[in-house]
């Protein structure tokens, strides 16, 4: 076979990369991945997928030895890189490790075979990403259908929606009051906040917020998410975990949200 790792994305349960600097270790849990070390969160679902299929449909590109006898001579006696796949039902893992580069390729192998080949350049840059890469970047990390009502509070604005069956009612301002909100306008761009950068202490003091999202899920919880222009940057905090981090100017501008820009013009509520 030319698969440089033979796997069934279906069947992986764990993942556990292995760099010169860092080790970085995912489980999946359900239908998600999660980032177990070198920091314990949820994992960027994008990220992991797009992992899974570098490694399932890269190919070698040419077989170099046979015997695989000398490891050193290939630099695979210690691995510059390597990843290990666990399947469903399996006590072994699944292992590919990287060595020397060879022109535009790298060397590689896999343990449980005595072949060493020649794997493309992005392979090799897969598997050095930086631990980053594989956080959860989401800013409001809520699904539209777990939250029944939400509240968007400006310097001098408040738009308060309650959500009912599929369709948002506006309960503020008056003047908008029971007036269907177009979940486009509003909910997309609030879901689609993702983290540039984030902070790994959430002690240090929080700048007042410009910008505050308030939801209410099914269970009668809310959850709270801060935003505010600080100097030439643009910040965000989940104020339930304390966790904080950059947004980009365009993604801050995109939530400074106006009621009459959300709502199905002149078309009031049946009832």
């Amino acid at each position: 076979s030319k698969k440089i790792l033979m796997f069934e994305r279906s069947q992986v349960l764990a993942i556990e990369i292995t760099a010169p600097t860092q080790q970085v270790h995912l489980t999946k849990q359900g239908d998600n991945w999660v980032l177990e070390s070198p920091i314990q969160e949820k994992a960027d679902q994008s990220s992991v997928s797009s992992l899974l299929s570098k490694l399932e449909f890269a190919e070698v590109q040419e077989f170099v030895s046979e015997t695989g006898e000398d490891l050193r001579t290939h630099g695979l006696e210690r691995p510059s890189v390597s990843i290990r796949i666990q399947h469903q039902n399996e006590d072994n893992w699944r292992t590919l490790e990287l060595g020397n580069r060879q022109g535009e390729t790298y060397l590689a192998h896999n343990p449980e075979r005595s072949l060493v080949f020649t794997v493309k350049e992005d392979v090799f840059q897969s598997l050095s990403e930086e631990v980053w890469q594989y956080r959860d970047k989401d800013v409001v990390d809520v699904e539209q259908d777990e939250v029944t009502q939400l509240t968007i509070l400006g310097d001098e604005s408040e738009i308060a929606l309650r959500r009912e069956e599929s369709k948002w009612i506006v309960e503020k301002p008056g003047e908008q009051k029971d007036k269907e909100a177009l979940s486009y306008k509003f909910w997309y761009p609030i879901d689609d906040l993702k983290f540039e950068s984030i902070e790994n202490s959430t002690s240090s003091e929080f700048p007042e917020p410009d910008i505050s999202v308030v939801v209410t899920l099914k269970d009668g919880s809310t959850r709270t998410f801060e935003f505010v222009k600080n100097g030439d940057q643009y910040l965000a905090r989940r104020v339930d975990s304390g966790r904080r981090g950059t947004l980009s100017q365009e993604s801050f501008e995109k939530i400074q949200l106006r009621v009459e820009d959300i709502v199905e013009a002149d078309v009031p509520v049946a009832g």
